[in-house]
Parts: structure tokens; C-alpha cells; sequence
């Protein structure tokens, strides 16, 4: 028996673990497809609970079967709301007054957190305040996808944390709608819209009903990001405007909310 990934032979233990070699670089492979293969399945058996509450949800309205509404599956979040750590509130106030110098000073330093590669990427370098631009050039009035997003309750915006996704590029924008504010007035705008709680693990903005900072002080992140399956749906409505949207939310592969939007 060989390597499947570099087709060298396998001693009896290596056939023993399975059909890779001993050299990292095939073990990283092995690795990679296996976590490729669980996602998979994850996956699937996610959108097999999440159809599942869907036709559930048609047997208790049939007038909306033959509008054919389009299933929203998303992963939402539940956090416990709770007092923002003064912890956090210092370290965001460092960031900003940071993020602030650098801007002045020409820097181009963007936000580094972990994981939110995908989110820089899938926003648009500017906000509107109307229809921002998403994937496939698909624009949507903002109001259009607000429930939608509630429903999910913030799942991306757990990634903000002491950093809210504010950059050089967000305090550029700012200083230009507010050419007459002070870096200080600017400071003091940000700080005074923290909320006092805020859900748990996530951005220190992210309060009981929502972001709490305003949206002409959000990140381009925050004002222009969608996610995937968001994104897909708006697509979708593009195609077939009017079609009624079933949003369900999975969490740990159960159901923890689901909504019927007709009219966005």
C-alpha cells in the first residue's frame, strides 16, 4: 500500500493509522481532508435539521407553499447579556486613540483580528447608507435585510471584540463626514456610544437590541459585510423579487429561532 498523498510504500503501522505517510507534509494533508470531511458532513446534517423546520413551518402556513419561499439557513448567536468589562472598555479605548494616531500620522494599519479575513474581504471599501455593494454587484436596501440580520443576532459581530473592526480606513471616513471634529471629539463620540452591557464574548458594541454604536461611526466592515449564506439569498431575491424568506437559525444543530419574512 502507498501514500496517498506522495505514493511512497507504507510500513504495517502507517497502514495501521491509514493511507498517509509519516512526513508532515502528508499528515498536514491527511489532516486538512479530514477536517474538509467532518465540515462536510456538519454541514449537511445541518441543512437536513434546518429543511426539516422549514417544511414544519409550511405545514402550519400552506398559503405560502405556492409562493415558494426561500429557506435562509443561518448560524445565530446567544450570548448572555452582561456588564461590559471595564477590561474591554479600556482596551478599546487604546485601540482607537491608536487606530486615530496612526491615521493622522498616514499609517495604513488595518484590523488584525483572528478569523475575519473573510469579512475585510466581502465589504466594500466605503459605506452607504442605503443599498451597500455585495457580492455579484447585488444591492439591497439596508431596512430589506435588518430582520433578517436580527434573527441571526449578530453571529459575525462576535469577531469586533476590543476592536469593533474600527480602522484607519473607518476613521478616515469619519474625519471626512466631520471635518471639524477634534481627535479628541472624535475620541469622545466613540467612547460615549459604549453600551453598559453587551453580549457576552462578543463586540463591545454588540447590546441587547443590537449595535450600539451608530451606524456613520460603524466600521465598513460592519456597515458593508454580509454573510454567505445572506449574500446567496440576495441573489436569490434579485431573481425572484417578492418571493417570501424563512429564516432559520441552528444552533449546535438545533433550531433555536426561525422567522417568515413576506414583504422585503
Amino acid at each position: 500500500m502507498q501514500c496517498i498523498a506522495c505514493g511512497c510504500g507504507l510500513n504495517v503501522h502507517q497502514r495501521a493509522r491509514g493511507r498517509y505517510c509519516d512526513r508532515f507534509e502528508c499528515r498536514s494533508i491527511a489532516a486538512k481532508r479530514w477536517y474538509e470531511k467532518q465540515h462536510a458532513e456538519a454541514k449537511a446534517a445541518g441543512a437536513a435539521v434546518a429543511r426539516a423546520h422549514f417544511q414544519a413551518l409550511l405545514s402550519q402556513r400552506p398559503e405560502l407553499r405556492a409562493r415558494a419561499p426561500y429557506l435562509l439557513q443561518l448560524t445565530g448567536l446567544d450570548s448572555a447579556i452582561e456588564p461590559v468589562p471595564e477590561v474591554l472598555r479600556q482596551s478599546f479605548s487604546r485601540h482607537l486613540r491608536q487606530v486615530i494616531a496612526d491615521c493622522a500620522a498616514g499609517g495604513n494599519v488595518m484590523f488584525d483580528v483572528p478569523g475575519t479575513e473573510d469579512l475585510e474581504s466581502s465589504a466594500g471599501t466605503a459605506s452607504s447608507a442605503d443599498a451597500p455593494a455585495i457580492a455579484g454587484q447585488v444591492d439591497l436596501p439596508r431596512p430589506s435585510a435588518a430582520g433578517v440580520c436580527a434573527t441571526c443576532r449578530g453571529y459575525c459581530c462576535r469577531l469586533g471584540g476590543s476592536r469593533a473592526f474600527i480602522d484607519q480606513r473607518t476613521i478616515a471616513r469619519v474625519q471626512s463626514q466631520w471635518p471639524d471634529l477634534s481627535e479628541e471629539g472624535l475620541v469622545a463620540a466613540y467612547l460615549d456610544a459604549l453600551p453598559a452591557r453587551h453580549a457576552a464574548g462578543s463586540c463591545v458594541y454588540h447590546g441587547a437590541g443590537g449595535c450600539a454604536l451608530p451606524r456613520d461611526l460603524r466600521s465598513n466592515v460592519c456597515n458593508d459585510y454580509f454573510c454567505e449564506p445572506v449574500r446567496e439569498w440576495f441573489v436569490h431575491r434579485r431573481q425572484r423579487p417578492g418571493v417570501p424568506v424563512a429564516v432559520v437559525v441552528l444552533q449546535d444543530m438545533g433550531v433555536t429561532r426561525s422567522a417568515v419574512m413576506e414583504h422585503i
